[in-house]
């Protein structure tokens, strides 16, 4: 199956399986920030299970190009196709992947495909890959794009004793002065997180700072 194959197949098959009625209440509980098709999780895995054989075996521009195809379609569904198929080809990912991943979070932006770029993707390939990552991440906590900030904040949410502190810490003193809800939000959770590991730190550190309202409500939410 060659890639332009595979394009065809998956977008014909999304359209055909969309559901008008349940497009609108799906597209409410995103704020409608973008249209929906009305497909729902466990149908979309129908949907692309048959043709990801296929994908992994081409090359790994080929795999970034449908990605990136997908992306930039307006539909929510294809944004969440684009995530499935390079999720699927994880083993591949290289320093280009995860350019593409950081133009991903600015482009399409919303919370939901924004963690999931952050948490499942950028933070993994970091780890993993980038011994520089405290760099990108300084920058990323700078960024002008809100988005670009809250990656910086959750990068590490699946680290767990992995997780570096201070890199943690550093980059939530960088935002914790903007009190728009989704960085106040990124900062609670990963707080939450990381209190899940060392409380007392955690504690300790939102004393320290003085952070308050909802990210400290957040942080603190299974600590009593």
């Amino acid at each position: 199956m060659t890639d332009q194959e595979i394009v065809e197949l998956l977008y014909k098959a999304h359209l055909g399986a969309a559901n008008p009625a349940r497009s609108a209440p799906m597209a409410a509980y995103m704020k409608n920030r973008h249209p929906f098709l009305g497909i729902a999780a466990p149908e979309r895995q129908k949907l692309i299970k048959p043709v990801l054989p296929a994908f992994k075996k081409l090359g790994n521009h080929q795999q970034m190009a449908i990605v990136r195809h997908f992306w930039l379609l307006p539909q929510r569904e294809f944004h969440y196709l684009a995530l499935d198929l390079a999720r699927a080809c994880r083993r591949n990912w290289t320093a280009d992947w995860l350019d593409m991943f950081v133009a991903m979070v600015t482009q399409q932006s919303w919370w939901d495909t924004v963690d999931t770029l952050a948490t499942d993707m950028i933070g993994p390939y970091c780890l993993a890959h980038l011994p520089q990552r405290t760099d990108l991440m300084r920058a990323l906590a700078k960024d002008p794009d809100m988005w670009l900030n809250r990656v910086a904040i959750l990068h590490q949410l699946k680290y767990k004793s992995g997780t570096d502190i201070p890199l943690l810490i550093e980059i939530i003193d960088t935002c914790r002065n903007d009190k728009r809800f989704f960085i106040q939000k990124a900062i609670g959770w990963a707080l939450r997180q990381q209190a899940r590991l060392t409380p007392d730190l955690v504690v300790e550190y939102i004393d320290r700072s003085g952070i308050s309202g909802l990210a400290r409500r957040e942080a603190l939410k299974h600590l009593g």
